[in-house]
């Protein structure tokens, strides 16, 4: 059986924000946005369903690995004419994960964007 080789999330956006090419920054981080949520619902839930006690550690970087995820969603929405969209997306993306401290952090972007729209 051959392995393909694993993907690094993140790097695809970096090296597109380094270029200053943030649209398709934006590709990259949704593409590693679903393929970290189908992990986390593949792979975490269900072990969640099994041995809630034990899964606190594995919830854990699921929701901080999406966050820095989503952070850089957003920064590269925020350098388009996109960035009106920003709510849109942050709505998609609550569903991500069932938990009520991805709803805090969904909240938190939501308040970041609302604070920097100001200027």
């Amino acid at each position: 059986m051959t392995r393909l080789p694993r993907k690094v999330l993140g790097i695809g956006a970096s090296d597109a924000m380094a270029k200053n090419d943030y649209a398709a920054a934006i590709l990259e981080c949704r593409a590693d946005i679903t393929q970290y949520t189908i992990w986390h619902k593949s792979h975490t839930e269900p072990f969640i369903q099994s041995e809630p006690e034990r899964v606190r550690a594995i919830l854990d970087v699921d929701l901080k690995a999406l966050a820095e995820l989503v952070d850089i969603l957003l920064r590269c929405y925020s350098r388009t004419e996109a960035a009106q969209e920003i709510p849109q997306v942050l709505e998609r993306l609550r569903s991500n994960i069932q938990d009520a401290r991805w709803q805090r952090k969904i909240t938190y972007f939501y308040a970041v964007d609302a604070y920097l729209m100001r200027f």
